[in-house]
């Protein structure tokens, strides 16, 4: 356990290893634990990290400090404590949010980022395609032009906004009525009877067989074996949801983003009504935007997509995962 702010102790896993180092950040809701089988892959090449961010696990379950610099300054200090130079960081989900804050605020600090499925918005910001955004533009544009009607400027203005907004608008049209299903729903009873039987249920819902241990630090135990509640901060899911923050700078460093695109729908998912293949191709479409604004707003990202891979892909497509790690990761030395 590693002290990165009073009171607040994070789990740090160390699996050792020869060469540069390497940090694992997990996703929203996971532990360190996650790369359990995962992160050892890399020790013939370099000292490899997992950290369980607050909030979650065995790290404290703090009441606040969820906003996304609190969060990746938690990681800063981490490297702090144990002397940890410029390492390559690599989170999956969420944890895209925590490598984007500590590109641009502190690129000095690492070598290298690497996006496993974490490019969305939360890691950088499409001002362009945000529906709400635009909408409040386009508000205040036509807001302007009604004070001073024939203001051609300000017509302008508004003529400019529109091709945009109507973009935005059908999208968002189109993803209301035509809603994909959630990839699965919550546990039953007989999925958290036991462990095993959870065990089973993650299988299929991320594409491959979780780490048992990430199974027993991300839930707590029932008195009669069964699996309880989320071994989680309640205040810690929301919060960091609250205080989303938007990355519009491109970062100077080498990045690796690994997408999954078209992403796999899940067993919730069946192509066989007109108003399913719509909802898929709608998704798919959002998902496509945003990967490309990624890619165009970050110069030096490598930008590789797996069709049909997981949201948890170096589970679900991990031998595709490793090469392209691999073979970036081996440009840095």
């Amino acid at each position: 356990m590693i002290t990165v702010a009073e009171g607040i102790q994070l789990e740090v896993l160390d699996w050792g290893g020869t060469g540069s180092p390497l940090i694992f950040l997990s996703g929203l809701g996971n532990t360190a634990h996650i790369w359990d089988h995962f992160a050892p892959k890399f020790t013939d090449r370099h000292h490899v990290y997992a950290v369980t961010r607050r909030g979650f696990g065995k790290s404290t379950h703090a009441p606040a400090g969820y906003a996304p610099e609190r969060l990746a300054d938690d990681i800063l200090a981490v490297m702090d404590q144990l002397k940890i130079e410029k390492p390559v960081l690599i989170g999956h989900s969420l944890a895209g949010e925590e490598l984007s804050s500590i590109g641009t605020r502190h690129p000095e600090r690492v070598s290298a980022l690497i996006y496993l499925d974490a490019a969305y918005t939360y890691a950088f910001y499409d001002a362009a395609g945000d529906y709400e955004s635009s909408l409040a533009d386009l508000r205040q544009k036509i807001d302007a032009l009604a004070v001073k009607p024939e203001d051609t400027t300000l017509m302008d203005q508004v003529k400019a906004a529109l091709p945009q907004f109507e973009e935005n608008l059908n999208r968002k049209v189109s993803s209301m009525e035509n809603p994909l299903p959630a990839p699965y729903g919550p546990p039953s009873a007989a999925d958290k009877a036991s462990f095993a039987a959870m065990m089973k249920r993650m299988t299929g819902a991320v594409g491959g067989a979780p780490p048992e241990a990430e199974l027993h630090e991300s839930f707590l135990p029932g008195p009669d074996g069964s699996v309880g509640a989320r071994n989680a901060s309640p205040e810690a899911g929301s919060a960091v949801f609250k205080d989303y923050q938007r990355f519009t700078t491109p970062i100077p460093l080498p990045i690796l983003a690994i997408m999954g695109y078209p992403q796999n729908k899940g067993p919730n998912f069946h192509a066989d009504t007109p108003k399913n293949i719509a909802a898929a191709a709608a998704a798919d479409a959002n998902q496509a935007r945003q990967i490309d604004v990624f890619e165009r707003g970050q110069p030096t990202a490598h930008v590789v997509r797996i069709a049909e891979a997981n949201h948890y892909i170096f589970i679900s497509n991990e031998t595709q995962v490793l090469i392209e790690m691999y073979k970036f990761l081996a440009t840095l030395s």
